[in-house]
């Protein structure tokens, strides 16, 4: 085997929380492009119930080992690493993935079991490396390999080189590498890249450049899911950065009569009611929106920039022909006091959600490595507690906010979550 691709639980065994499982498409797709190269791959899930034993996959000798995480799994990650280089030593280990993204330097000076880092979008890059890995050792040469980060002479080297991935040339994830049995929900990459620059989120920094795929691929793609047997798709990321884009996209779902219900993420400031009527008529079953906050001082302080009032319409617009809504809200973030977090529950209740129908969710402001909240906390008047990575989960509060008392924001949080748990379901609860 040339390489192997291990995707890690998405959260702690210690902090187990009941959702729907997707196959991570982004690994997929790296798999697809290799296996088109003529590279001998496969993929271990350590996400799904009761995934295969790790050494039966190092038992077929794989050259490279593959992983990527997220920050509060980045320790699992990196113990899975050093139990693939205790069993075998041989093995070249490669990590990407946000974090690896953003703290590459970091990694490899405290960890002698990383030896390369892929950072940002891998689809262009992982071809090349792989092709100088296995290519003549006269001609081996790593400095050429754009956004790989690896050790050399006591040294870090790092080609900073940003390469964007043309969405339609890249192929269909390998889903004949997963037991499709394991996943509830199917997934689909429509677009990649955000024109916004949120205070607390790293999307545009990964992916730098907003591109979006050919439709009539997306509608070959929704046939490919629902013959598999998928009943439900999300389609990724937010539809309606480009309106006339998610209306077109809509229109033909319709037209292709594809018996397959999904969901979505938008931005609630852009749903119009001839956009909601489309996603209804598409088959759109749930929208995800990012509220945030419902002070607008607090979200202007974060760069989110969204009308409150719009935000409202949008919603109730989707609402109002019978799609559900799922609302996210942010705790703790910076300029957040006892009176702003008043006009984010009154807020909340003037959009009339309703239990057992839409969902609401509030997140603790999480200062991700690569975010503007993590590289300049002096400037949101915030101070990062630690970097005790396992609890950067959004469900912890991991920052002091020179707005208010941390005791309040405790409070504020716990108020928030008792709201979260009266919309969910008791067999979905956090446990």
């Amino acid at each position: 085997m040339d390489i192997l691709f291990i995707n890690p639980r998405t959260e702690l065994v210690s902090k187990p929380k009941i959702f729907y499982r997707e196959p991570p498409n982004g690994i997929l797709i790296l798999c697809a492009i290799l296996e088109n190269a003529g590279f001998d791959v496969d993929f271990l899930d350590l996400s799904i119930k009761n995934p295969p034993k790790l050494d039966s996959y190092l038992s077929e000798d794989p050259k490279i080992v593959g992983i990527t995480s997220l920050t509060n799994t980045y320790n699992y990650a990196i113990n899975i690493l050093k139990q693939v280089k205790k069993t075998s030593p041989g093995i070249i280990t490669l990590y990407g993935g946000p974090h690896a993204t953003f703290k590459y330097a970091d990694i490899l000076r405290e960890e002698k079991n990383v030896d390369f880092i892929l950072c940002g979008e891998a689809d262009q890059t992982i071809l090349h490396f792989m092709r100088t890995f296995f290519g003549p050792k006269s001609e081996l040469n790593y400095s050429k390999v754009p956004n790989l980060a690896y050790r050399d002479a006591g040294k870090i080297n790092f080609f900073d080189s940003y390469v964007p991935a043309n969405l339609d040339d890249l192929p269909l994830p390998a889903r004949h590498l997963l037991d499709l049995q394991n996943y509830q929900v199917g997934t689909i990459i429509v677009n990649r890249g955000c024109p916004f620059n949120c205070a607390f989120c790293v999307r545009q920094k990964i992916f730098q450049k907003v591109r979006f795929r050919n439709i009539p691929d997306i509608i070959y793609e929704m046939r490919i899911l629902s013959q598999l047997g998928f009943g439900f798709v999300n389609l990724y990321d937010n539809l309606n950065i480009d309106e006339e884009y998610a209306l077109k996209l809509c229109r033909e779902i319709e037209r292709s009569k594809i018996d397959l219900s999904w969901g979505c993420e938008l931005r609630a400031d852009r749903i119009s009611l001839e956009l909601a009527q489309a996603l209804n008529k598409a088959g759109c079953k749930v929208i995800a929106v990012g509220v945030e906050s419902g002070d607008l001082k607090v979200l202007q302080r974060v760069n989110k920039m969204q009308d409150l009032n719009m935000v409202k319409k949008g919603i109730k617009a989707a609402k109002s022909v019978g799609i559900s809504i799922q609302a996210y809200f942010v705790v703790g973030l910076p300029g957040e006091t006892k009176e702003s977090f008043f006009k984010t529950l009154k807020f909340l209740d003037e959009l009339d959600l309703e239990p057992g129908i839409d969902r609401v969710n509030f997140f603790a402001a999480t200062p991700y490595p690569g975010t503007a909240l993590y590289e300049h906390p002096s400037k949101f008047g915030i101070h990062i507690l630690h970097e005790n990575w396992d609890l950067y989960d959004n469900s912890h509060l991991l920052m002091q906010l020179n707005s208010i008392e941390f005791e309040q924001l405790e409070r504020n949080f716990e108020s928030g979550r008792e709201i979260e748990r009266k919309f969910t379901p008791l067999s979905d609860r956090r446990m």
